[in-house]
């Protein structure tokens, strides 16, 4: 990546690529620069292999070894809720790293629109807001 400037928009996504059955779905994560769309890492996620012991905080094992390389450079780091933990945003937070992170939310469709809820911690802050509401 020599030739590669980086920006503070960077993206971490995990895409799914199913199958036929559920079970032999193909899980890749990317780390992408969100403004010229330009990859930076990928991964391919193989699930749990034979004899292996499950083991927790796989989503944010990817996230970690995926930025490694940019943190600690006051980038944000967005992605959705599936690789999200709080645990997740203090490691980053210690890195100098932002997370945003996008959800979508039965919860959000019962608010109206523009709505707002704001929780505060010492180091943290976190911000719900109804950008629209879904049509059924």
């Amino acid at each position: 990546m020599s030739n590669y400037f980086q920006r503070e928009r960077d993206t971490i996504s995990a895409n799914t690529f199913p199958l036929s059955l559920k079970k032999y779905d193909i899980k890749i994560f990317w780390l992408v620069d969100a403004k010229p769309n330009y990859p930076l890492a990928g991964e391919v996620y193989l699930g749990a292999q034979p004899n292996e012991q499950r083991s927790l905080g796989i989503a944010r094992n990817f996230v970690m070894r995926l930025s490694n390389q940019y943190l600690d450079s006051g980038v944000n780091i967005t992605m959705d809720n599936f690789s999200t933990s709080y645990e997740l945003a203090e490691d980053l937070l210690v890195r100098n790293t932002r997370l945003v992170v996008f959800t979508s939310s039965e919860e959000a469709n019962k608010r109206d629109v523009f709505a707002s809820v704001f929780c505060f911690s010492k180091s943290m802050q976190l911000v719900s807001f109804t950008v629209h509401s879904k049509m059924y």
